[in-house]
This record gives C-alpha cells, sequence and structure tokens, in this order.
C-alpha cells in the first residue's frame, strides 16, 4: 500500500484536506506491468460543501526541458453529486479498467511517468426560490496531481515480429547515383574523351567514378538479402535471413540500441536529440545457427540493470525506441542498416493460469486425434 501525505486545497470558499491510498499492487511500493490502479480518495473538509461531482484520470506523462506531452489512459467517477460534511473524514474507493503497460523511467531525458488527476466540481446554491436546486459553474473545477509508480516487475521484453527490408541507398545517395549515371551518360552521347582537347568533362568523369563505385560496392556488401524479425512464441529478438550459400553473413554484425529523443532548442532552432541508453551487438558468426535455407540469430535480452530500460513510446517527436542494426565491411568504413522494432513488456503469467491454458491446448491437440482413430476402427468394422 501506498500512502500520500495530505494536502489541503480550497474548493470554492471551502477548504479541504485530501489525502490517497492506492493498493493492490504486485510489489510493496510500486505497480508492475499488468496491474490496475485501484485505492481511496480521502477528503476532510474544513466546512461543509457541495460538490456536483469527483473525476479521476490516469495519464502518461512525456516530459523534456522545451516540450512535454500528456496522454490520456483511462478515467472514472470517483463519486457524484455529494455532501461534504464539516470536520468528517470521507472515503471515497477507485478502481480502474485498464491496466499499465509503461513503466516510469526519469534516468533520462525525456522523462516519462504515470500522474493521477482528481477534479473537484463544486456546485453552486440559487438563491430565493430556486435555492434547492444545485448548478455548476459558479466556481471553477479544481484539480490535484499524483505521481504513480510503475515497474515492470516479473516478466520480460517482446518484440513484434516484422519484416527487415534492406535499403541499400539513402534518399541523397539515390539522388547522387541518378545524377552521376545521368551525367556519365550524356558524356558517352555528346563527348569523344579520345579526340577532344577539352579535358573538363573528363575530370568530371574521374571525379563521378569512384563516387559510383562506392554506391555499387555497398549494394554489393549488403546484396538483397530477405531478412525478418521473426515471431516466437517467447517474444525473443530472432533475426532470420536467407543463407545464399556463400558465406557472406559471417562477416556481418548483429545487434540492437535502445534511444531516447527529447525536444531541444538552440537559439530559435528547434532540434531532437538523441542518446544512446544501451547498445549491444554480436559477430553475427558467433550467434548464427542454419536452419535450412536460412541463417537464425537471437540476440539476448538487457540484464540486470539494463532490465529497468523503457519499453517503445514516442509522443511529439519525444519518447524510446529500439532500433535492430546490422553492420558490414565497407570500403571506406562499416555500413549499416537500422529498424525500428516495437518492443513491450510482458508480465509472467500465473502458474495456475499456465496450467489451464496448457490444459485446454492439450484438449483441443486431442480432439482431433480422437476423431481420427474413431473413423480409423469405423473402416476396420
Amino acid at each position: 500500500m501506498i500512502k500520500y501525505p495530505q494536502t489541503t486545497i480550497a474548493v470554492g470558499k471551502a477548504s479541504l484536506r485530501i489525502g490517497c491510498q492506492l493498493s493492490q499492487m504486485s510489489g510493496q511500493t510500486d505497480y508492475h506491468i499488468g496491474d490496475r490502479l485501484t485505492g481511496e480518495l480521502i477528503v476532510h473538509p474544513y466546512m461543509t460543501i457541495a460538490l456536483l461531482k469527483i473525476e479521476a484520470r490516469l495519464e502518461y506523462i512525456l516530459r523534456g526541458d522545451q516540450q512535454s506531452s500528456r496522454q490520456y489512459h483511462d478515467g472514472l467517477m470517483v463519486s457524484r453529486e455529494l455532501r461534504l460534511d464539516a470536520g468528517k473524514q470521507h472515503r471515497l474507493p477507485f478502481s480502474f479498467a485498464k491496466p499499465f503497460h509503461l513503466v516510469n523511467y526519469t534516468d533520462s531525458k525525456p522523462k516519462g511517468f504515470w500522474r493521477l488527476e482528481f477534479t473537484f466540481y463544486p456546485q453552486k446554491a440559487r438563491s430565493g426560490l430556486m435555492n434547492s436546486i444545485r448548478i455548476p459553474g459558479g466556481n471553477p473545477a479544481v484539480e490535484t496531481t499524483l505521481q504513480v509508480p510503475v515497474v515492470h516487475g516479473d516478466g520480460q521484453f517482446r518484440a513484434l515480429p516484422k519484416e527487415l527490408d534492406i535499403q541499400n541507398f539513402s534518399f541523397r545517395e539515390s539522388i547522387a547515383a541518378l545524377i552521376g549515371f545521368g551525367f556519365l551518360f550524356y558524356l558517352a552521347l555528346a563527348t569523344d574523351l579520345a579526340e577532344t582537347t577539352n579535358f573538363l568533362p573528363a575530370i568530371f568523369l574521374w571525379i563521378l567514378l569512384p563516387v559510383i563505385a562506392i554506391l555499387l560496392f555497398r549494394l554489393y556488401r549488403f546484396k538483397d538479402i530477405p531478412m525478418e524479425l521473426a515471431e516466437t512464441g517467447d517474444g525473443k529478438l530472432k533475426v532470420r535471413m536467407l543463407d545464399r550459400g556463400d558465406g557472406h553473413w559471417k562477416k556481418m554484425t548483429l545487434g540492437y540500441q535502445v534511444i531516447s529523443s527529447h525536444v531541444d532548442k538552440d537559439g530559435k532552432k528547434r532540434e531532437i536529440n538523441r542518446r544512446v541508453l544501451y547498445k549491444t551487438d554480436f559477430p553475427l558468426e558467433d550467434i548464427a545457427r542454419p536452419r535450412e535455407h536460412f541463417i537464425e540469430a537471437t540476440l539476448p535480452w538487457p540484464k540486470w540493470p539494463h532490465s529497468k530500460l523503457p519499453t517503445s513510446y514516442r509522443r511529439d517527436q519525444q519518447g524510446y525506441h529500439w532500433e535492430i542494426y546490422l553492420k558490414t565491411p565497407g570500403l571506406l568504413k562499416e555500413q549499416v542498416q537500422t529498424w525500428p522494432v516495437a518492443v513491450s513488456w510482458e508480465a509472467f503469467r500465473l502458474p495456475g493460469e499456465s496450467v489451464a491454458e496448457s490444459i485446454s491446448e492439450d484438449v483441443l491437440e486431442l480432439e482431433p486425434l480422437k476423431e481420427r482413430v474413431r473413423l480409423e476402427n469405423d473402416a476396420a468394422d
């Protein structure tokens, strides 16, 4: 259970001392992925007050130096029309339906965390014959917020399968290649290098040929290898690629990295700063195993303390994302291909749930077997 210190807020002309207790968490002092927020709002008014309603809202906040964002997750009505008597403590239970799916991460920019917000809507009494009717709008709504601790808990990271397409050239490199080949074609039609006395086209040609050679070498190094992040039952980072039989993959390096991005300003210029939170890679020859016509390589998930890393989440150009990358030796430097990967956290199932699922799967597998045995017996008769 978590008990927050009591605080005093002004709602209309009245003052309320409020507190909050959170319960039903998997950890001693924090929630885990998959838990649902449950607790009590404790209200102690100094004077009698009538409220139209009290609402609760659960949000995920992403806060950078220059920009912050909030994403609505779930909401509920803590109480509808309510009269709070002076000097009397009121306990109002609440429970959110949607479970937590992200963790708090405040070790770097941007800082991501869960926030619980309570909103109090006061009523206003009309005078005269209508003094028994309460209406909203007499006083503005009042909000108070609490930060909710959420960590991963028992479980593991899980990657969403996807195809990994090889992009041999960037957009700029593609434009440079088109201009280069166009200029080369122009020289072939308009210039006879053996007889001309104008050496300027020849100079341009000799400058252009190494550029074209570098681009072609890059195309040769990566080739057009079909690759995918394979679907696995345990959500591991398993990369599968076609084995062309020439051992080309043995010179490659496979890895992944976790990156945080936040908006910053340099004067009036807006920039996106990237920081690598975690990075690891391995020679493909050491971790890959042949599987028929394919090569499969499994990358290990981060271990403690890096297992506290945030999962994939991005909003308004800020957040955290995971990338798989493939490196191969180049002519002047290593050539790198990167792919974004959606990574989430999957909590371990309870032993009872696993057994039930196992029994269900066994029954599904046995049904076709029973039907086949029955048909064989009927045929024999």
